[in-house]
C-alpha cells in the first residue's frame, strides 16, 4: 500500500510538470503571436509611411517640373537663381493629403545647393535637394531626391548623334555613349571610302553602341521603325521589325532603345551664342547685346564695325579698380615687306614678337586680336589666368594652329572666332571655341590640359577632321592614350562626314551636327600598298576583330559640363531633370 502511495506521489508531480510546461509554451506561443502581429503592424506603417514620403517627394517634382521644364526664359542667370529660391521657399512645411489614420506628411525643405552664382559669371545648371517627412502611427521617415534644373543646350548630352537629320553608320564605328537621331538611324556593315580618286567600300562588322561605366549606351529616336539596315550600299533600307535585332545591327540591347519627342530637343543658334558671349565680354548688358546684333554682319570673316564697340567699352573702367575692363584691340606684328631689310629691321621685329607673345601668355580680360592669328612658331600659348564668363579672345578672322613640333601648343581660354578655325598638329587644351566660318582639324592630336580638360568647339560652318599621316595600325594596346586621340567636342550648324578606314580617330568627347551625319569605319589595322588600286586591310577576318578595335571610336566625355562650364552656350529654355531618392538617416 505504501508503494502504490509512493507511485501515486510521483504521478501527480509529473502532471503538475506537465501541465506547467504547456502552459509556458503557451504563453510563448501567445507571446509571439502577438509580438508578430505587433511587428507586421510596425512593419506596415514603415511602409506606408515611405509610400506617403515618396507621394510628398513626386508632387514636389511635378510642382517644380510643370513651373520649369521646357520654359522659355528670358531672364538672366541671377534673376532665374532669385526666382526659382523664391519658387521653392513655398514649398517649404507644405502639407500633403493622406487618408491614413494617424499618418502626417509633408515637405520639410527645398534647398538649393549649388554655389552661388559670383559676379559676371553665368550658371548653366541648379541644384535642389527635396525632403519629404512622414509619420504613420509613430514611425517617422525622412526620404530626400535631387532635382536638376539646367539651360545646357541638349547636344552635348550625346557622344553622337543629329539634331534634324540621319545619322549614317557604315561598317563598324565604335560608341560608347548616348546616341540621338534627329530622323533616321541608318546601319550598315559596309565601309565607304576614297582612295586614288575612286568611292570604293570594304565589308566589315555592323556598328558598335559599346558599354560606357556597365551599360550600354542609349539610342534615343521617334520610333522604332526609324531604325533602318542594309547588308550592301546598293539596297534599300530595311525599318527595323523587331528592337531584339538591335543585338544584331548595333550590338546593343533592346532596352536600350528610348523613344523621345523630337520637338522636344532644346537647340542652339550658334550666331546667337557669339553675340552672347561677345556681350559678356562687356558686363553681359542688353544694349551693347542689341547693338552687337544689329551691327553683326552675316557671312563676313571680319567684323570691324561690330567689335569696334566692344573695344570702345573695354577702354571704360565698369568694374571700377582703376584700370581699362579689356585688353584692348591687338594686331599680330607683320614683318616689314623691304627689300633689304636691316639687322634693327628684324631685331625690331623680334622684339614685337616677344612682346606679343607675352601678352597672349598672361591674359586677365578679354581682348579683340586681328586676325590671322596663327599659333605655332611665334606664338606657342594662349592663356587665361581667369577663365570666367566674361573673359574671351575674339579673333577677328581666322584662328590657325600649325605645330608639328614635339612640344604642344598650349590654348586656356574661351575664344570667339569670326572666320575660319584650322587646327594642325599638337594642341594641349582647356577652351570652349566658338566659330563663324568653316573648321578644319588636319593631323591633330588634341589633349585636355592635366588629362581632365577637353576643347568643345562650336562651329557655324562644317567641320572636316582627316589624316593625311594615316595607316596607323591597331594593335591590342590600343586606347585613348595614343597619339591618334581628339580630348574634344565637335559641333557643326551643317552636315558631316567621317573616316576611320585608313585613318584613324579615338574622339574623348564627342561629335553632334545639326544634319546629316555620316561615319564610316573599319576595325584592326589598314595600308595602302604600292601599285594597289585599294587599300589593304587587316590580316585578320573582319568578323573576327573585337570592337574596341574599331578605327573611329567615339568615347563620350561626361566632364564637358563642368570641364567648361564658363564657355558653353546657354539655351533660353529650362530642363529639369529628376534624380534619384535616398532615405534619410534618423
Amino acid at each position: 500500500m505504501r508503494r502504490l502511495r509512493e507511485e501515486g506521489g510521483s504521478a501527480f508531480l509529473m502532471v503538475i510538470f506537465m501541465i506547467l510546461l504547456f502552459m509556458m509554451l503557451g504563453m510563448a506561443v501567445l507571446s509571439a503571436s502577438i509580438g508578430g502581429a505587433h511587428r507586421t503592424e510596425k512593419s506596415e506603417d514603415n511602409v506606408q509611411s515611405l509610400h506617403l514620403a515618396e507621394k510628398a517627394l513626386n508632387e514636389a517634382a511635378a510642382h517644380i517640373a510643370a513651373e520649369y521644364n521646357g520654359k522659355e526664359m528670358a531672364i538672366r542667370p541671377a534673376e532665374l537663381m532669385a526666382e526659382l529660391q523664391d519658387f521653392v521657399k513655398a514649398f517649404n512645411d507644405r502639407a500633403v493629403g493622406t487618408d491614413l489614420e494617424g499618418a502626417s506628411g509633408l515637405i520639410e525643405s527645398i534647398v538649393y545647393t549649388g554655389e552661388d552664382l559670383q559676379a559676371d559669371e553665368q550658371k548653366l545648371d541648379y541644384y535642389l535637394r527635396v525632403t519629404a517627412k512622414t509619420e504613420v502611427n509613430g514611425s517617422v521617415r525622412r526620404l530626400s531626391q535631387e532635382i536638376v534644373l539646367d539651360t545646357f543646350p541638349d547636344f552635348l548630352r550625346y557622344g553622337l548623334g543629329s539634331e534634324e537629320g540621319d545619322v549614317i553608320l557604315n561598317g563598324s564605328p565604335y560608341l560608347a555613349g548616348n546616341l540621338y537621331v534627329g530622323d533616321e538611324l541608318k546601319l550598315s556593315s559596309m565601309a565607304g571610302y576614297r582612295y586614288l580618286g575612286q568611292e570604293l567600300a570594304v565589308q566589315s562588322q555592323f556598328p558598335y553602341l559599346a558599354q560606357q561605366g556597365g551599360q550600354y549606351g542609349e539610342v534615343y529616336v521617334s520610333a522604332v521603325d526609324r531604325i533602318k539596315h542594309r547588308e550592301d550600299r546598293v539596297s534599300i533600307y530595311v525599318p527595323l521589325s523587331d528592337p531584339a535585332h538591335i543585338t544584331r545591327y548595333l550590338h546593343s540591347e533592346p532596352s536600350r532603345i528610348k523613344l523621345k519627342d523630337n520637338k522636344k530637343f532644346v537647340s542652339i543658334d550658334v550666331e546667337q551664342s557669339f553675340l552672347d558671349k561677345a556681350a559678356l565680354t562687356a558686363g553681359d548688358d542688353q544694349n551693347v547685346r542689341n547693338e552687337l546684333a544689329s551691327r553683326y554682319e552675316g557671312s563676313m570673316k571680319k567684323q570691324d564695325n561690330m567689335l569696334s564697340i566692344l573695344n570702345e567699352r573695354f577702354k571704360e573702367d565698369g568694374n571700377g579698380d582703376g584700370s581699362p575692363d579689356g585688353e584692348g584691340w591687338l594686331t599680330p606684328p607683320v614683318m616689314p615687306e623691304l627689300a633689304e631689310p636691316t639687322i634693327e629691321d628684324e631685331e625690331r621685329y623680334a622684339a614685337e614678337v616677344r612682346n606679343f607673345a607675352a601678352k597672349l601668355e598672361s591674359l586677365a580680360k578679354p581682348v579683340i586680336v586681328e586676325g590671322p592669328l596663327k599659333l605655332g612658331d611665334d606664338y606657342k600659348r594662349i592663356y587665361y589666368t581667369d577663365k570666367s564668363a566674361g573673359n574671351w579672345l575674339i579673333v577677328n578672322g581666322d584662328l590657325i594652329v600649325e605645330n608639328y613640333e614635339d612640344q604642344f601648343v598650349t590654348i586656356r581660354g574661351n575664344i570667339l572666332v569670326t572666320g575660319d578655325i584650322i587646327i594642325k598638329g599638337k594642341l594641349a587644351v582647356d577652351a570652349t571655341m566658338i566659330g563663324l566660318g568653316k573648321t578644319e582639324v588636319v593631323d591633330a592630336q588634341i589633349r585636355g590640359i592635366g588629362g581632365k580638360q577637353l576643347l568643345v568647339l562650336i562651329s557655324k560652318g562644317p567641320v572636316d577632321v582627316y589624316r593625311y599621316d594615316a595607316f596607323q595600325p591597331i594593335t591590342e594596346a590600343y586606347s585613348r592614350e595614343d597619339d591618334y586621340t581628339l580630348d574634344a567636342f565637335f559641333y557643326t550648324d551643317a552636315e558631316a562626314e567621317l573616316y576611320g578606314v585608313g585613318s584613324t580617330f579615338w574622339m574623348n568627347g564627342g561629335f553632334f551636327a545639326r544634319g546629316d551625319i555620316t561615319i564610316n569605319a573599319v576595325l584592326g589595322s589598314t595600308k595602302a600598298v604600292e601599285g594597289e588600286r585599294s587599300l589593304q586591310f587587316d590580316a585578320r577576318s573582319q568578323s573576327a576583330i573585337p570592337g574596341e578595335q574599331s578605327r573611329f571610336v567615339i568615347d563620350y566625355n561626361q566632364n564637358v559640363f563642368t570641364s567648361q562650364s564658363t564657355g558653353l552656350p546657354r539655351v533660353k529654355k529650362v530642363k529639369v531633370t529628376i534624380g534619384r531618392k535616398w532615405l534619410e538617416s534618423q
